[in-house]
């Protein structure tokens, strides 16, 4: 039984609370009474239902905020992510040798060639460097394009992987500890802006994500364009302290 999206949910500071939470074209970004900022990917409409719920939540206990991971609305989950991702992703609690280009660099300690390389979700700049390198690569999406194979081929497929690169969406979704399961005994590896940069993974191995540096700059981009947050932002790759 794997249940790394509830851990997720544990760990936020009860005396953190929500100073806003923003609804961009593509991301969300929760500030909290800290000031501290973290981005996921935005699942709402940001209709005036949704814009009213955000505002509901200014002044909440951000642990309890976080809880609303576990909704099986997504719009709520990313919410809910959004908090933990404010929490976890704080340069200060990062080291300079983290940083990373992630999208190229999530696999350069791992040795490809005879490797079969499961990747969670359509992302083109990683699966054009692994596709070079691996054996094999399995790419699947829920809404497949190109060569992707569609999700329900994951249960089929997904054990044969050596390694597994995940798109942090899944935690949004509630398929990452699904995907974990079908693939035990698989490296793991979390990626992308919705990845919280949290060490005590049981069963990934690495979390690559990114901490924002420029949150006035990422808010007014966010509100009128869509698209990569990575320019405003900073790439960590981490190791969990729990797997050796």
């Amino acid at each position: 039984m794997y249940n790394e999206i509830s851990k997720l949910t544990k760990i936020l500071n009860s005396e953190l609370t929500i100073e806003r939470i923003y609804a961009g074209k593509s991301w969300l970004m929760a500030k909290l009474s800290d000031g501290s900022c973290g981005i996921c990917a935005n699942y709402l409409e940001n209709t005036p239902e949704d814009i009213s719920f955000l505002e509901s939540l200014h002044g909440k206990p951000a642990l309890e905020v976080s809880e609303l991971l576990l909704s099986e609305d997504p719009g709520k989950a990313a919410v809910g992510l959004s908090a933990i991702n404010a929490y976890c992703n704080q340069i200060k609690n990062l080291s300079t040798d983290e940083i990373k280009d992630i999208d190229f660099y999530c696999t350069d300690d791992l040795f490809l060639s005879n490797k079969t390389v499961g990747i969670i979700g359509h992302m083109g700049r990683t699966i054009d460097h692994v596709v070079g390198l691996a054996k094999t690569v399995y790419v699947f999406e829920k809404n497949p394009k190109y060569d992707d194979l569609p999700d329900s081929e994951e249960e089929i497929l997904l054990p044969q992987c050596d390694i597994v690169i995940i798109s942090g969406t899944t935690i949004i979704n509630h398929s990452l500890d699904h995907i974990l399961e079908c693939s035990e005994g698989a490296y793991h590896i979390l990626l992308g802006p919705s990845v919280p940069l949290f060490r005590n993974f049981d069963n990934i191995q690495k979390s690559c994500g990114y901490a924002l540096t420029n949150t006035e700059g990422f808010i007014q981009w966010n509100e009128a364009e869509s698209g990569s947050p990575l320019s405003f932002c900073v790439p960590y790759m981490l190791y969990s302290d729990n797997i050796l």
